[in-house]
């Protein structure tokens, strides 16, 4: 279960006021979590309106550095709509950086946990989330979003540039994670289930 409470949507339309479409990744950047697949793919979105916020949270100062020269590398033209935001943050902040993203990206290659609790925490934040078809994932993101193949350049790179073509099912998108959000257990909730 989930602080609700917390984990609560801002009030807002999609897509946002910036004009173009957020995509935003969460934790660290290793291959098991599909970081490059992901870089890769936003190069291909050359000439659309998108910007990447890349949260390397926990990341210390020689692996953000590292980080920095893995998505200039990765994203060649595009590397000046990619910012990246590593060390410490605190989970409000973490908050706000899910309500303000139009779609969350986590395309897991490999899936650490039985259930990556950033799933959840999107969608209740009412932030559609782009996973792959790997262990739980499309169970857990449903209808709040869209599944690619794992490890697929392609796959991610047309599902990203679905949303950005299309404002209409990005926000049914953003409907459907309120709707998700309706049945998730709360704390309270949890306590009620374990009494």
């Amino acid at each position: 279960g989930l602080d609700l409470n917390f984990w609560a949507p801002a009030e807002r339309s999609v897509p946002s006021a910036r004009g173009s479409i957020r995509f935003l990744y969460v934790g660290s950047a290793k291959a098991i979590r599909g970081f490059d697949v992901l870089l890769d793919a936003f190069r291909r979105l050359e000439g659309l309106n998108v910007e990447l916020r890349v949260l390397a949270r926990g990341s210390t100062p020689e692996e953000a550095d590292d980080l920095r020269h893995r998505i200039d590398v990765r994203t060649g033209d595009m590397r000046a709509r990619v910012e990246m935001i590593g060390g410490w943050m605190d989970r409000e902040r973490y908050r706000e950086e899910l309500r303000a993203a139009d779609v969350v990206v986590l395309p897991f290659v490999l899936v650490p946990s039985e259930l990556p609790v950033s799933v959840i925490e999107c969608i209740a934040c009412g932030a559609p989330v782009i996973a792959t078809d790997i262990d739980g994932l499309p169970d857990a993101v449903g209808s709040a979003g869209m599944i690619v193949r794992s490890g697929s350049v392609a796959a991610l790179t047309e599902a990203m540039r679905a949303l950005v073509a299309d404002p209409a099912r990005l926000a049914q998108l953003r409907v459907q994670c309120l709707d998700a959000r309706k049945g998730m257990l709360n704390w309270a909730g949890v306590g009620r289930e374990w009494l």
